[in-house]
């Protein structure tokens, strides 16, 4: 048995009885069920996400996750299961999703519930005079904020008073102490500039020495409902609830707030594990934590989670004098522990198998069009290959030391100059890092070469054209945008040649009018350039048109650039397959060959696979290859940058 998914093939039959034996369903595929009635009908698998969501809520779970592919239907499979839960009686439900989608939320829920009352919340003084009078709901009531207004505070700033020997506490006049650096304990006064980078906190009698300010007029959406409204919400949906994984993110606790204040929740996501087991720990401590107090976790258990449930890295670092035995008692040392990517499959049995409901594309429809995902190797010319491989060369000598004294920023800046220096080849000064004496190593200065269209462009040119002549729109993913600002330099290539292209990006559009740009800019060109984040979640790529056909549709998604993190490459591919979708949809990944690039994108692949795992897709990798954070990638990739140079070595 070579692989988990040889093995469920196999004994596929077996483990279905099995599992009936011992967790007897609430839901059987096909089962029927009593929808209440909507504008909108589910499709065929949606029903049964709806039917499995209510009779969880009905059997006693306050939380029930919807883990959704790309494209499923998530808002309409949320907004039906509230809508019928509810058994035709009034209901208050609130809906925190990313800041471009309350629109987006109004329209589908008007679409789908009938006679629906849907506010979006913009200030918690939308919320202030019902709080007040604490009217009972008169119908299917929605109220939709955005998870940034839900978290956004006052600004704030230092308090303290001035005396003649320097700042002090308003309270007790002590003078707020910091510690000295490189002195573990010499103490100096703190500035008001010191005061100002962290809320202080008098360290004689405890008061802040920091207050709100009145401007701009704002205060978290989340923590005033949770406050004032709590009892009068039924439900909550949480869009995209693994953007809440962190342990201490104020998104996070804005939705913990949200779950405290409801009766039952609805958490929305296609990607619910983020690479992390302690990820899903804190998901579950927030939203439904029976199952890890049964278990006996305690809150901030993290290690112990992931010792279970994930993986730990023990490094152990020993400073041995060079006139000291290394056996001897003389040598001094430290042991470190991190969690690092990884999760074992029993972590759903034992936490998620009674809290989520799982849905494919392919469980709603058979008619769903081909979806080809696939590589474009590209060779370098023979300048850009000599000057890419210098820098491999004096990256690869000084990898070694990086890695062993964990120093990831030096390791970062030198993975992420390797993958794009092939792209943009010039602007690039003196890299290097800081030794442990504080003493500037430079590693090299790459050499930079006249701009020109380098191969990686002509083929990304030709794979457009060919696309736009046979009809096709095509959606280009890069991610340099700042001093070396690739976007700009393909957008001119592109027009160059006759291609109408377009580029959008987050500084000059909004997040929340990102949806607008689009309907905007999209019927009118063939090409849009982005950053893969940017649309990552919530838009679609194609707009049918009212009298037929479409009034934009990007089938052909183009990665020039492929990002790090497992779950933007992800939902960034998903954007065009979709629920509605009749071309066949394709995804290219372009790389330069025999480069850490190429590394990059075929471990990308491998993270891919494995990260599927959780919608039941096992590939050879299983899911202890699963990742989702450019420091786990950055690091394979140092290591795999250091053992291909020494097999060239040896």
């Amino acid at each position: 048995m070579n692989s988990v998914s040889e093995y469920l093939h196999r004994y596929s039959d077996a483990l279905s009885d099995r599992i009936d034996e011992l967790h007897e369903p609430l839901h059987y595929r096909g089962q029927a069920f009593d929808f209440a009635e909507t504008k909108r009908q589910p499709k065929r698998g949606q029903t049964d996400a709806i039917a499995a969501l209510v009779k969880a809520m009905r059997a006693g779970e306050k939380t029930v996750n919807m883990v959704g592919a790309l494209g499923s239907g998530k808002t309409t499979v949320a907004a039906i299961a509230v809508h019928t839960h509810a058994r035709g009686r009034p209901y208050r439900c609130i809906v925190m999703c990313p800041p471009h989608l309350p629109r987006k939320w109004k329209r589908e829920l008007l679409d789908i519930v009938p006679q629906a009352r849907v506010q979006i919340v913009e200030r918690y003084t939308d919320l202030v005079r019902l709080a007040s009078c604490r009217a009972a709901p008169i119908g299917a009531e929605f109220y939709i904020v955005s998870e940034s207004m839900a978290k956004l505070a006052p600004a704030w700033k230092p308090s303290v008073v001035v005396r003649r020997n320097g700042l002090a506490c308003g309270r007790c006049y002590s003078r707020p102490m910091k510690k000295i650096v490189g002195d573990e304990t010499g103490l100096e006064p703190m500035s008001l500039d010191d005061l100002g980078n962290t809320k202080t906190s008098c360290s004689t009698c405890g008061e802040p020495l920091w207050q709100w300010v009145a401007k701009p007029s704002r205060w978290p959406i989340a923590t005033y409902a949770a406050k004032k409204m709590r009892g009068m919400f039924d439900y909550a949906v949480i869009d995209e609830v693994h953007e809440a994984s962190g342990s201490n993110t104020a998104i996070a606790i804005a939705a913990s707030k949200i779950v405290s204040m409801c009766k039952h929740v609805i958490p929305l996501t296609g990607t619910y594990v983020n690479g992390y087991a302690h990820g899903i720990m804190h998901l579950l401590w927030r939203s439904a934590p029976t199952s890890l107090q049964t278990m006996g976790f305690e809150y901030g258990q993290t290690s112990e989670f992931a010792k279970k449930y994930g993986r730990l890295e023990k490094t152990i670092r020993t400073k041995v004098p060079t006139y000291s035995n290394r056996q001897s008692s003389g040598s001094k040392g430290r042991t470190t522990v991190k969690v690092r990517p990884g999760v074992m499959p029993t972590i759903f049995g034992d936490h998620l198998l009674g809290k989520c409901v799982f849905l494919g594309l392919e469980d709603i429809c058979d008619d769903l069009p081909q979806f080809t995902r696939g590589v474009s190797p590209v060779h370098m010319e023979s300048e850009q290959f000599a000057a890419y491989r210098e820098i491999e060369e004096a990256a690869a000598s000084a990898m070694h030391e990086l890695i062993q004294s964990g120093n990831m920023r030096a390791i970062s800046q030198l993975i992420r100059c390797m993958i794009d220096y092939p792209d943009h080849p010039n602007g690039y000064g003196p890299i290097g890092y800081e030794d442990e004496d504080q003493q500037w190593r430079e590693i090299i200065e790459p050499r930079s070469l006249k701009d020109q269209v380098w191969p990686k462009d002509r083929a990304l040119i030709d794979l457009v054209r060919s696309e736009v002549s046979a009809g096709r729109k095509c959606w280009v993913f890069a991610e340099m945008t700042q001093k070396r600002d690739v976007q700009r330099l393909l957008q001119a290539k592109l027009e160059r040649v006759g291609i109408r292209t377009a580029v959008l990006r987050s500084g000059a559009v909004p997040t929340k009018k990102r949806e607008e740009w689009i309907a905007k800019h999209a019927p009118g060109v063939d090409c849009i350039i982005s950053h893969p984040r940017l649309v990552a979640v919530g838009l679609d790529f194609f707009q049918r048109d009212p009298r037929g056909g479409y009034l934009y549709n990007f089938p052909t998604l183009a990665f020039y650039q492929t990002s790090m993190q497992t779950s933007v490459v992800r939902q960034a591919s998903g954007r065009a397959f979709r629920i509605g979708q009749e071309l066949p949809c394709k995804v290219i990944h372009f790389h330069y060959e025999e480069c850490l690039e190429q590394k990059m994108v075929n471990l990308m692949g491998a993270k891919i696979q494995a990260s599927e795992a959780i919608d039941g897709k096992f590939s050879s990798d299983g899911l202890s290859a699963l990742s989702d954070t450019s420091d786990a990638m950055g690091m394979a990739l140092a290591k795999s940058l250091v053992a291909s140079m020494q097999k060239v070595v040896a």
